[in-house]
């Protein structure tokens, strides 16, 4: 009899137990969204987690490659408003088959759970096998035009309303996508759009000019035009005299544009100087005379040398 009361002691506190654990709320994991690399090389999960009693202490996935285990780590995280923990798995094969299991470690009162199987996901790497509904995330560099993103395997007779998408600048976008059957709303998928910073295209080359007197402007090609910067030797000043310069094109970078600069020499060169002789006679007035000059390149200075270093004023030939 005595042994009859203790079995049924034990029973009762086991059930007053499991009363305070189903009391509260168990956590749970699903998985709502996977999105791959365009060369499926690379895959990112997208979860769900639902720990309102926050009693999780550790989560832990293992992944299997051809039905082999290959990698198993704990995932540190930091639940956001939204309960969304994003998973990357790089390094993965394409066409190869994968299976992704998660295991949580918790404790409710006096109950300690360890390494439990919350859900477990099984993929193929390779949009042949992926028969799911999903929105798909997207790298793709800047280059001007519009891009967005779009929902593959939709099932027959399936309606799509997108939220934030379409776009042409570079930036991170959360897509939405609702799916709607006969009026009714089937899935709700999101995925990101990343439209990349590319860098600007600047072509200089080394270059010489003759001096000519006058300031010079060194060629060069961009496919941006706004927030360039050229500078000769550190100014911003153009030569005019004859010498080596370093130029430097430099783009001080934009929403859609890295930073870029590049560099070149542009020498200017001593030139010969042409000098016509516009006049080379005069009729005596009594006046003195100089003689009429004309320079290919206005000098600087220059000198005309007389005899007895005076204009001459007589007639005759000098």
């Amino acid at each position: 009899m005595k042994h009859f009361l203790k079995i049924v002691a034990l029973i009762f506190i086991f059930l007053l137990a499991a009363c305070d654990v189903s009391s509260k709320s168990l956590p749970a994991l699903k998985i709502t969204n996977l999105s791959f690399s365009n060369d499926y090389t690379e895959a990112t999960l997208q979860l769900e987690l639902n720990d309102k009693s926050n009693v999780i202490e550790k989560l832990t996935y293992t992944l299997f490659e051809q039905k082999q285990e290959i990698l198993s780590e704990d995932i540190t995280y930091l639940i956001a408003d939204d309960n969304v923990i994003l998973v990357e798995l790089n390094e993965i094969k394409k066409d190869f088959q994968y299976k992704i299991a998660f295991y949580i470690s918790y404790t409710i009162g006096d109950v300690k759970v360890s390494d439990s199987l919350v859900t477990d996901y099984e993929f193929y790497a390779n949009y042949e096998y992926d028969n799911e509904c999903k929105l798909l995330s997207k790298k793709i560099d800047y280059d001007g035009k519009e891009h967005s993103l779009e929902v593959i395997n939709l099932p027959a007779g399936a309606t799509v309303v997108y939220k934030n998408n379409n776009h042409i600048n570079a930036g991170n976008y959360r897509v939405v996508a609702e799916v709607y059957l006969n009026n009714n709303l089937l899935y709700e998928l999101n995925a990101n759009l990343e439209i990349l910073q590319v860098k600007p295209l600047i072509e200089i080359y080394n270059q010489s000019y003759e001096y000519t007197g006058e300031y010079i402007e060194a060629s060069f090609q961009a496919n941006v035009s706004d927030n360039l910067e050229v500078t000769y030797n550190g100014s911003t000043d153009l030569p005019i005299d004859v010498g080596v310069y370093e130029v430097n094109v430099s783009y001080l970078g934009s929403k859609n544009y890295l930073k870029e600069s590049k560099t070149a020499t542009l020498t200017i060169t001593k030139s010969i100087i042409n000098v016509v002789l516009e006049k080379d006679y005069d009729y005596y007035d009594g006046n003195p005379k100089e003689i009429d000059l004309e320079f290919s390149i206005n000098p600087v200075e220059y000198k005309v040398d007389y005899p007895s270093d005076k204009l001459p004023i007589s007639l005759g030939t000098y």
